[in-house]
């Protein structure tokens, strides 16, 4: 196609406004001179029109700066104003920079509201506004949403009507808008197949030439015949090894329990290592240790080691109670190492004290010096013996 306005996606987005319903319009920006409207824009201008020939022109400088201020198809919002006739108007709309192959830099704007289908209805699509599209194919046909055609160049509608296939289809706004270009009908002559050369016979080859073919074919049997024994090979492999497999699983010595004796792992036989030559010592005299003299024993220390020990003799016990409502008093009898001992007892406690035992109970005891009996009965001389006096008496008596 050599269209201009279908060579890049910027001149796309102008295709795709041919049958929307909001008003687009493409400004030059060197003498802000319009290039192209779609159908909603001429309903837009014939609705706010209060005059016929009345056209809407963009405020003076508000094209370039648009340009200027944009990035090349990027949209971007802006509030332009405009005069239709004497009568001024302020939009809302879409602003996207288009650079045109061969031309100025343009402007493409898109109003924000849409135009209503009555107004729609008093404009008839112009098939000639079209044209710009089409590249300069003669036939082309735009469709609106609901399908039916409403503009065509050509034998566009024809061609359309017989299914056949476009050259060229873009959307041309909502629903099931688009706009389809068609190619040139050229019968195209049909080539034949070029048969591939035949080779030639043997018979016409050169001896020499027929001896290598021979040689060759020769060579290639030979091949397979070592490809077909190397299988036979793999297959008396295979053989062997399901030979092996049977034989074990024939083999009772296999399936048989383990015992102590095949825990050891068997290492291989090691051969016998040199024995290193023994070491000879030098024959000489030997020098006599020195025996070391033990201290003479003493008479007492020969006698304490060579008698035996024996137990210290201990007299019977002459017991004497002394029943006072707290505490039991025991002597033993013979030497001057015996010590009267005093037992206390706690009533009430469930508790039975042994005799010689040291017995602890909350801060009560029984002890074998007298000194430091600490509830002691009193003597002969009718003084009380230990360091506590009768009110702790007293207190062991309740």
């Amino acid at each position: 196609m050599t269209s201009p306005w279908l060579n890049s996606d910027s001149e796309r987005q102008a295709a795709a406004l041919l049958a929307d319903d909001r008003p687009a319009w493409i400004w030059a920006s060197e003498d802000e001179r319009l290039v192209w409207r779609n159908r909603a824009a001429l309903a837009y201008e014939a609705s706010h029109r209060r005059a016929a020939g009345e056209r809407l022109v963009p405020v003076a400088r508000q094209i370039p700066r648009a340009i200027r201020l944009g990035v090349p198809n990027r949209p971007s919002r802006a509030r332009l104003q405009f005069t239709l006739g004497r009568k001024p108007i302020s939009e809302t709309c879409t602003c996207t920079p288009l650079l045109i192959e061969g031309g100025p830099p343009a402007l493409l704007v898109v109003m924000a509201d849409k135009v209503s289908d009555a107004e729609m209805a008093l404009i008839a699509f112009d098939a000639d506004s079209l044209r710009p599209f089409a590249g300069g194919a003669a036939h082309f046909v735009l469709t609106g949403a609901d399908g039916s055609v409403l503009a065509s160049g050509g034998d566009g509608r024809a061609r359309l009507t017989a299914r056949q296939k476009p050259a060229l289809e873009l959307p041309a706004g909502a629903g099931q808008s688009r706009f389809a270009i068609f190619p040139e009908a050229a019968a195209e002559a049909e080539i034949p197949p070029v048969p591939a050369p035949a080779a030639p016979p043997i018979e016409a080859l050169v001896p020499d030439e027929t001896a290598m073919v021979l040689q060759q074919a020769a060579a290639r049997t030979a091949g397979g015949t070592q490809v077909a024994q190397a299988a036979s090979d793999t297959e008396d492999g295979g053989s062997k090894l399901s030979s092996l497999l049977d034989r074990l699983d024939s083999s009772q010595v296999l399936y048989q329990p383990l015992d102590d004796s095949d825990d050891g792992i068997l290492a291989p036989p090691q051969a016998d290592a040199p024995q290193a030559d023994a070491v000879v010592e030098p024959q000489g005299k030997r020098i006599p240790e020195p025996e070391l003299a033990s201290p003479p024993l003493t008479a007492a220390a020969a006698a304490e080691m060579g008698a035996p020990t024996e137990p210290r003799p201990v007299a019977p016990a002459a017991s004497e109670r002394r029943d006072d409502g707290n505490t039991d008093e025991a002597e033993t009898g013979g030497g001057e190492d015996s010590v009267p001992v005093r037992l206390w007892r706690v009533i009430g406690r469930g508790f039975t004290p042994r005799g010689g035992e040291s017995v602890s109970t909350e801060g009560f005891g029984t002890t074998r010096n007298r000194d430091t009996s600490f509830a002691a009965h009193a003597g002969d001389d009718g003084q009380q013996a230990g360091p506590f006096g009768d009110s702790h008496e007293r207190t062991f008596r309740k």
